[in-house]
């Protein structure tokens, strides 16, 4: 014979405990995210140097480059988004000769020399051309081209900077920076 069930009533199950969250306060639910305890160990890791010279030089194209560009590294001064030519497949003696050239030609009032990711105008050129030992027949590609713009940016006091990011300290290197 199976035993009839019980008709004594069960009490209610006490609720589990209200899980509190880091802070100490009472959580509101499984859904809300505990904020992490206000202490220096709880910041993010910082960038890398060399994350932070590339948003540099992001930041340095999307104000230097018109937008959707197809190919940044080929961009002239004044060409819009499609090169005349490609940069990055002429040696860096080639651009020199192609900047001498638009100089020749006459340039308007607002153009320049200018070229690449960087906008680098002539002068500029042949001075970090100089300074890093950058070869003639070296390529104008990407890689040279984010070289020069970092020592540029480097010029510009980033290294002061970085190891005193205050807000004037921004101000000033950035400053600087648009000055190259």
């Amino acid at each position: 014979s199976v035993p009839a069930p019980s008709t004594q009533q069960t009490a209610p199950k006490p609720a589990p405990p209200q899980p509190s969250t880091t802070d100490g306060r009472k959580s509101q639910g499984p859904l809300e995210t505990a904020k992490p305890p206000t202490t220096q160990s709880a910041k993010p890791p910082a960038n890398t140097q060399a994350q932070q010279m590339q948003n540099i030089r992001n930041l340095i194209q999307r104000a230097e480059i018109t937008p959707g560009a197809e190919n940044p590294y080929d961009i002239q001064q004044g060409e819009g988004k499609k090169a005349a030519v490609e940069l990055t497949k002429m040696t860096v003696d080639q651009v020199l000769a192609l900047q001498d050239e638009r100089r020749k030609k006459g340039l308007k009032k607002g153009e320049s020399t200018a070229v690449g990711a960087y906008q680098i105008v002539q002068g500029t050129l042949k001075e970090k051309i100089a300074q890093l030992k950058i070869q003639g027949d070296e390529m104008f590609d990407k890689d040279l081209q984010d070289r020069l713009a970092d020592s540029l940016i480097k010029q510009a006091g980033y290294e002061e900077y970085a190891a005193n990011p205050t807000p004037d300290a921004k101000k000033a290197f950035v400053k600087r920076l648009s000055g190259l």
